[in-house]
């Protein structure tokens, strides 16, 4: 995956969880600082340690709709 490619996957990512924890979309420091973090963090960017986890993590990304069926 590019670099580009990886960002706008992070910025979709943190788009859709912050809609779901505050119901309002992050403005643009919000997600530069989640994009940041991931790059700083290699913990972050490997993502969850289990295939499960991933799994989660994967859906949960993808749709606030999702997100709630994950975190349930």
């Amino acid at each position: 995956m590019s670099a580009v490619a990886a960002r706008g996957a992070l910025e979709r990512e943190c788009v859709v969880f912050t809609r779901y924890l505050t119901g309002r979309r992050p403005d643009r420091y919000v997600t530069d600082r989640y994009v940041e973090a991931h790059a700083l963090r290699p913990g972050l960017a490997a993502g969850p340690a289990t295939a499960f986890d991933r799994l989660l993590a994967g859906l949960a990304a993808r749709h606030p709709l999702a997100t709630r069926v994950a975190d349930a």
